[in-house]
Parts: C-alpha cells; sequence; structure tokens
C-alpha cells in the first residue's frame, strides 16, 4: 500500500442550492466511508458563510482515491450537482514526516 493521502474539497454554491447540495454531500459520503481504502471522510459546513462546505477524506494511497472517484456514487454526484451553480476546488495533500 502507498502513502496515504489526504483531501480537502471545498465546495461553495448558489443560495438557492444549499440545501440540495447539503442532502447530496452526505449521501455522497455515506457511500463512500463504505469503500476499501477510506480512512476518513468528514464533511463540514462552513461556520462564516452559509454557503460553503469542506470535505475532509483520508485515503489510503492515491490508487484508492482514483478508484473512488470512479465509483458509481461519485460519479453520480457529479452529475447532480451540474444542476446547481458549484464551484469546487480539490486539494491533494501528502504527510510530510
Amino acid at each position: 500500500m502507498g502513502q496515504e493521502l489526504i483531501i480537502v474539497a471545498r465546495l461553495n454554491v448558489a443560495d438557492k442550492f444549499v440545501a440540495e447540495l447539503g442532502g447530496a454531500i452526505q449521501d455522497l459520503a455515506s457511500a463512500s466511508r463504505l469503500e476499501q481504502g477510506c480512512i476518513a471522510y468528514e464533511v463540514y459546513r462552513a461556520n462564516d458563510k452559509t454557503d460553503g462546505f469542506l470535505i475532509y477524506e483520508v485515503w489510503g494511497s492515491d490508487e484508492e482515491w482514483c478508484e473512488h472517484r470512479s465509483s458509481p456514487h461519485m460519479k453520480k454526484f457529479k452529475t447532480v450537482i451540474q444542476r446547481w451553480e458549484v464551484t469546487v476546488i480539490v486539494e491533494k495533500l501528502l504527510a510530510i514526516d
């Protein structure tokens, strides 16, 4: 197995779609937590603004994260959020220790 991979995804959406995006993220998180290689999958709501979400993921390896990205529930999520005004920024991080 490779080095653990940390993913931080920031999602912002128009106010009128906040509830829909929140529900879609919860569905995605529930399915993702069941995947092999998923060590952590946490969802946070921005405290200082109403339209922001943060997803913190830890995967056993880059390969397992890549498999996650092509999973049926991730493909469904990507399709669903195209209907809304969602901005997504994804950062891949590796521990320096």
